[in-house]
């Protein structure tokens, strides 16, 4: 009776001890205190010159990192396990994926497939390291050795799986600049300055602008989502502006940007009418090509009343309409990178317009060049080929317009190294520009060219 009664007089003072030490324990574990490799340590040993700088083993493989400190270059590596946990078994790493060379001071990533290893002990390995220095023909082994736990995340991350998961031409840490060790998971690194797998901007944009995406942008500012973002490290295109699409039979009557995305065959009408003021046109080199019969235009450019300006037409290739282009009552505008070929009358008519730049043209094969009517002066017409068949340029000459600018360094419209005046060809191959003297061969005509009148001269003439 006295000894049962002594038994529970222990568990009544003790026993409330007893259970604070098992839920502890219970604790510990669930947190992984008594991971075997926390109790015991973790290593990876190889001989000095050669060390494991990073390593790694989860449920079904084991990376090595492996940095050659002997100060030459190693070749015909062959790495092996043995003297592994029971039941387990590592294939040799896939010589495609894994070095056979490192350079002194490089190191090499080996990835060993092994199955199924437990994920609740320690992982205990010999790591057998053969190689050969560079310059030398004799095998050397060194014997070294892995133990540490098994991580039970399962997989392999993507920085230890030899394989480019980010397409940027890099394998793994320490090889690849989006790894920070060989548990990183995500080879991406937006942040890093470097554009890998699926990112298309990493800090800036690499020169490129809202137009250069072909996403019917006509300009704005691009720029890059900043690490952190939901679309981190992709183009932001919210400042970008977009154009209105138009097509033969568009009347543009509101300020904005427009584009042509497809070309046109054989239409019969006035193609495109601006109305408005504060207007950019890109035909985007689409042709535009009318039935060469009666008096359409291809693109006309004239207001109900009053003036138009600001007007920029780019990008066109406008041919068999009676003109490819018609300007009335327009000022301050640009046309520029363009052809008018073809047009029954005239490549492009101008009437009463000023203070307009028309150049980088091919205005070729019209029957008329440019027709200048009453009220058109202060226009500055250069860098532009002309070779129609009566005439490049026809009509009223008592204003005055100009045929050139200074020469200024740069590729011309024909190719030469300075800008300046225009080239005048024929379709008798005996233009101006193709007959006029070069003393100092600089594809500039020794003479000025008369365009019409007195006042209407082009200075610098191109010539080949």
């Amino acid at each position: 009776m006295k000894k049962g009664q002594a038994a529970m007089e222990f568990l009544m003072t003790y026993g409330w001890a007893i259970i604070v030490v098992l839920i502890t324990i219970g604790a510990l574990a669930y947190f992984g205190v008594l991971r075997p490799e926390r109790i015991f340590g973790s290593s990876c040993v190889l001989q000095p010159g050669l060390s494991c700088e990073d390593f790694r083993v989860d449920s079904e493989s084991v990376t090595l990192i492996i940095r050659n400190g002997l100060g030459v270059d190693i070749t015909d590596i062959d790495v092996s396990l043995s003297e592994l946990p029971e039941g387990v078994t590592c294939a040799p790493p896939n010589p495609d994926t894994n070095p056979d060379i490192i350079g002194d001071g490089s190191s090499g990533n080996y990835l060993f497939n092994c199955g199924e290893i437990s994920g609740d002990g320690l992982f205990k390995a010999t790591i057998n390291f053969e190689y050969t220095k560079e310059g030398y023909t004799l095998t050397r082994t060194v014997i070294g050795s892995i133990s540490t736990g098994v991580e039970e995340t399962g997989g392999v991350a993507q920085c230890s799986d030899a394989s480019d998961n980010d397409g940027d031409g890099y394998i793994d840490y320490p090889n690849d600049p989006g790894c920070s060790d060989v548990d990183d998971n995500d080879e991406n690194n937006c942040g890093n300055g470097f554009v890998d797998g699926s990112e298309e901007c990493d800090g800036g944009i690499g020169g490129l602008s809202c137009t250069d995406l072909n996403l019917g942008f006509t300009g704005g500012t691009l720029s890059c989502y900043p690490p952190g973002d939901a679309s981190e490290c992709q183009f932001d295109t919210s400042g970008c502006t977009s154009a209105t699409i138009v097509a033969c039979g568009y009347t543009i009557d509101t300020p904005g940007s427009y584009i042509v995305n497809a070309p046109v065959s054989n239409y019969n009408g006035n193609c495109i009418t601006i109305r408005s003021s504060h207007i950019e046109l890109d035909c985007q080199n689409n042709q535009i090509d009318g039935d060469g019969v009666g008096t359409e235009q291809g693109i006309v450019v004239s207001p109900v009343m009053g003036w138009l300006d600001n007007i920029t037409i780019k990008n066109c290739d406008i041919k068999e309409f009676n003109a490819g282009l018609a300007l009335t009552n327009v000022v301050n505008s640009f046309i520029y990178d363009s052809l008018f070929t073809y047009n029954v009358n005239y490549g492009i008519s101008l009437s009463n317009s000023n203070n307009n730049r028309l150049n980088s043209l091919i205005i070729t094969n019209n029957y008329r060049g440019i027709g200048i009517g009453a009220g058109v002066s202060s226009n500055t017409i250069y860098d532009n080929h002309f070779n129609n068949i009566n005439a490049n340029v026809v009509g009223s000459f008592t204003l005055t317009n100009y045929w050139n600018t200074g020469l200024t360094p740069g590729m011309n419209i024909i190719g030469g190294n300075l800008i300046g005046g225009n080239y005048w060809a024929n379709p008798l191959g005996n233009g101006f520009s193709e007959t006029c003297g070069d003393a100092d061969v600089n594809g500039i005509c020794d003479n000025a060219y008369t365009v019409g009148g007195t006042s209407n001269i082009d200075n610098f003439p191109l010539t080949q």
